[in-house]
């Protein structure tokens, strides 16, 4: 069992270079601010084209609220291959668990002999308010901006995006970026009735954010 957060433990280590030789694949064209940028998704496609056809798959599920439960399967090299790392960076075997628990509470990992003991995929429809009556404030923390919005009776007041650096270190520097470009936005609005917001992780089903990587040097 471990626990979420660099604060729980020491970072991950660097990718090994087995996992390099698989996974580290350049696009045709360079990202101009990285030109070392190697996307996840062409590691995928070269990954798959190299391991398609193996015989050996590593299989998982992950149960979720109300009965729902994710599945997913990987072809993955065998446990004496030299270049294991590869299938083990890939799957996330040694992150996912970090990422899916909370600062408070392990994320429990359970394995099992056989793919047939696995609970089976269960999907549920979230059908998702449509009405933006009264005075809204809304917020998106995205990689690079927060992006806020005013609404009122279903009418955008005012929309705005705020330059933003994930990477600084200082938690303050976070909650008074995130908390001035809200209330700047909110001053178009007569009162605020209710708040919304989205950011890259996960959120429970009640309503707690278990999992975020837009805070990644805090």
């Amino acid at each position: 069992r471990v626990h979420v957060g660099a604060a729980h433990g020491p970072r991950d280590p660097a990718m090994s270079k087995a996992a390099m030789k698989y996974l580290l694949v350049r696009p045709k064209v360079p990202a101009p601010l990285d030109p070392n940028f190697c996307p996840v998704v062409l590691a995928k496609k070269r990954y798959m084209k190299l391991l398609g056809g193996s015989p050996f798959t590593l299989e998982w599920a992950m149960p979720r609220a109300e009965g729902c439960c994710a599945r997913g399967k990987l072809p993955v090299l065998a446990d004496s291959h030299p270049d294991l790392d590869a299938s083990v960076h890939l799957a996330g075997v040694k992150t996912m668990p970090k990422v899916c628990g909370t600062p408070s509470e392990p994320f429990p990992v359970k394995i099992v002999a056989s793919a047939s003991e696995l609970p089976p995929a269960k999907d549920k429809k979230q059908v998702c308010g449509k009405d933006a009556s009264g005075c809204r404030l809304a917020f998106d923390l995205g990689k690079s901006d927060i992006k806020t919005v005013a609404v009122q009776d279903n009418e955008v007041l005012e929309s705005m995006e705020t330059e933003w650096d994930v990477t600084n270190p200082d938690p303050e520097y976070h909650w008074d970026l995130i908390l001035g470009a809200m209330k700047k936005t909110a001053a178009k609005l007569p009162r605020v009735d209710a708040i919304g917001g989205s950011a890259t992780g996960t959120v429970s089903g009640n309503s707690e954010a278990t999992w975020c990587d837009i805070f990644p040097n805090v």
